[in-house]
C-alpha cells in the first residue's frame, strides 16, 4: 500500500527570484497545514487490518490514502499544504516560522494553571519569558494557526508543547481575546483536546476558569479579497481562492447538501473559472473566511452573498472526537463544530460545502474590470492589485454573453505590475456600431503561456447629442 499526497508551495522559488528583477514578495500569510496525515473513510482509519481495543480503532497493517478516483479521495491527508515549521528556541519559546508568531511553551507547572478571563489577560500582559515582556492573550485566528489535527488531547505538536496535563483525557478549554461577534461579554475558546471552537461567557456566576497559552508578535492580518468576476473571490492576504455560490438551483446553488463523501467528490470535480484544481477546505482554512464580527450569516457577504446559515464540511476528520465525525464551520455564527460523517442508525448528515484552491504565484489579483460607452467606442479600462509572472493581456470581443469571443488587440498589451505592485491599463475599442451591445473579455498569459480569463462585462456604444466623440 502506498500513501498519496499532494504537496503545494506557494513561495516563489529561488530561480524564480534569481530570473527576473521583481521584488523578493510573500503573501502576508501563509496558512499552516493542520497537520493530519492518515486518512479516514466512514468510521475509521483507511487500512486493510484493524482491531478494536476499547472504543478505539488500531490498525494493524500500514494505513493508505485512496488513490483519485476512488471514495474518500480529497480529504486532509491527501493534500499537504505547507506543513507546521516550528522552532524550539530553547528558553521556554516557541517560534512558528509560517505565521511569525511565538508561543509560550509552558512548563509542567504553568501548564496547570486555570484563569478568569481576566485573570489570564492580566497574566500575559504580566508574563516575562524568554527575554520578552509584550506577551498577550491570542486572537481565536492565531490560536487556530497552532492547532495540529493529527493528533489529539491535545491537539498540538507535542514535540514542542509538551503533554504535561492531558495525560487523563482532560477537556480543556483555552481563552482567546476575541469577542463574540454580537455579544461583548462572550469571548471565544479553544476545546484544546479536539480542537474544537466555541464561545463561552467572560464573567458568568460562578465563574469559570481555562487555560491561556500566551503569543507574541503581530496580529495576524485580516482578510482582502478581490471578487475575480467569474464566480470565485481571491484572499489576497492568504492566495487562497474560494468558490462564490449561487442561487439558480444550479450545482452550485447555495442551498445544495450534501454527505461528506459527497462533500469530498463535488469539491474535486468542480470546474469553475477554466480552474479544475479544486478542493475541500480544512479547518484553518475556513477560519480566514470567517467574519467573526457578523453573524446569520458570519462572512463578508459583499464578497459570498450566497451564505447559508448552517455548517460547512471541511476534509479534516475530528480523529479525537470520533472518526465518524468531521470538522464543520458553522456560519450561522462561526462555530467550529463537528458534523457526522456517520450517524449511529448508519444514515449520513448532509450539510453544506465551498470549494477552495490554492493561486500559484503565476497569477494577477484583478481588482476591477469596466467597459465604457461613448460614440462609437468602448473604453475597457482594468486594473491589478499585483502580478505574478505575468508577461501582458489580451483584449476578446463578442456580440453576446454567450457566443464567440474574437481578440481583438493586435499584439499583446504588455504587463506593467510586479508582484507587490498593481498596475491600471486601458484600451479603446473603435470597431464598433453604436447601439449595438458588445462583451468583452480579459485574458491574462503568464510567461509559461498559460491564460487565465476574466469577465465578460458589456457596454453599449451610442450617439450622445447627435455628436460623435
Amino acid at each position: 500500500m502506498k500513501i498519496l499526497r499532494k504537496c503545494f508551495f506557494i513561495y516563489l522559488s529561488a530561480m524564480f527570484l534569481l530570473a527576473f528583477s521583481f521584488p523578493v514578495f510573500a503573501f502576508d500569510l501563509i496558512v499552516p497545514d493542520t497537520g493530519q496525515d492518515l486518512c479516514y473513510d466512514w468510521e475509521r482509519i483507511i487500512c486493510d487490518e484493524w482491531h478494536m481495543e476499547g472504543f478505539n480503532q488500531v490498525c494493524d497493517s500500514l494505513p493508505y490514502c485512496p488513490e483519485e478516483g476512488e471514495d474518500f479521495y480529497g480529504q486532509d491527508a491527501i493534500y499537504i499544504i505547507n506543513p507546521p515549521d516550528l522552532t524550539d528556541n530553547g528558553n521556554g519559546t516557541v517560534f512558528d516560522n509560517i505565521t511569525g508568531l511565538t508561543w509560550e511553551q509552558k512548563t509542567a507547572t504553568t501548564e496547570a494553571y486555570t484563569f478568569t478571563f481576566d485573570d489570564a489577560v492580566a497574566y500575559c500582559n504580566d508574563l516575562t519569558l524568554g527575554g520578552y515582556t509584550d506577551w498577550r492573550v491570542p486572537t481565536r485566528k492565531e490560536i487556530s494557526t497552532l492547532l495540529n489535527f493529527g493528533t489529539v488531547s491535545p491537539a498540538l505538536d507535542t514535540a514542542y508543547f509538551p503533554d504535561y496535563t492531558y495525560t487523563t483525557g482532560d477537556d480543556m478549554s483555552y481563552w482567546t481575546e476575541t469577542d463574540y461577534h454580537d455579544n461583548s461579554t462572550m469571548v471565544w475558546k479553544v476545546l484544546m483536546s479536539f480542537g474544537l471552537i466555541g464561545a463561552d461567557f467572560k464573567a458568568p456566576d460562578p465563574p469559570v476558569l481555562s487555560k491561556v497559552r500566551c503569543v507574541l508578535g503581530n496580529t495576524l492580518p485580516d482578510s482582502s479579497y478581490v471578487d475575480n468576476g467569474n464566480g470565485t473571490v481571491t484572499d489576497t492576504t492568504t492566495a487562497l481562492m474560494w468558490e462564490q455560490k449561487t442561487d439558480d438551483d444550479s450545482s452550485r446553488d447555495k442551498d445544495n447538501t450534501y454527505t461528506w463523501l459527497e462533500a469530498l467528490s463535488y469539491c474535486e470535480n468542480l470546474v469553475l473559472a477554466g480552474f479544475s484544481d479544486w478542493r475541500i477546505p480544512n479547518p484553518k482554512e475556513l477560519e480566514r473566511l470567517v467574519d467573526l464580527e457578523k453573524s446569520s450569516p458570519a462572512v463578508d457577504t459583499d464578497y459570498f452573498p450566497n451564505t447559508s446559515n448552517g455548517r460547512y464540511w471541511t476534509g479534516t476528520t475530528c480523529s479525537g472526537c470520533h472518526k465518524k465525525i468531521a470538522f464543520t464551520m458553522d456560519y450561522t455564527d462561526g462555530e467550529l463544530f463537528k458534523g457526522n460523517k456517520l450517524l449511529s442508525d448508519g444514515t449520513h448528515e448532509y450539510l453544506y460545502v465551498r470549494a477552495v484552491r490554492n493561486v500559484s504565484p503565476d497569477t494577477i489579483f484583478l481588482s476591477f474590470l469596466n467597459a465604457s460607452p461613448s460614440s462609437g467606442k468602448v473604453m475597457i479600462s482594468w486594473t491589478t492589485d499585483s502580478e505574478f509572472d505575468n508577461a501582458g493581456f489580451n483584449i476578446y470581443r463578442s456580440k453576446s454573453e454567450s457566443g464567440e469571443y474574437i481578440k481583438i488587440n493586435g499584439r499583446l498589451i504588455p504587463a506593467e505590475g510586479s508582484p507587490t505592485e498593481g498596475a491600471e491599463y486601458s484600451f479603446v475599442d473603435e470597431d464598433v456600431i453604436n447601439r449595438t451591445t458588445c462583451w468583452y473579455k480579459l485574458e491574462d498569459i503568464d510567461l509559461n503561456g498559460v491564460s487565465t480569463f476574466h469577465g465578460p462585462v458589456k457596454a453599449t456604444p451610442r450617439l450622445i447629442y447627435g455628436i460623435r466623440k
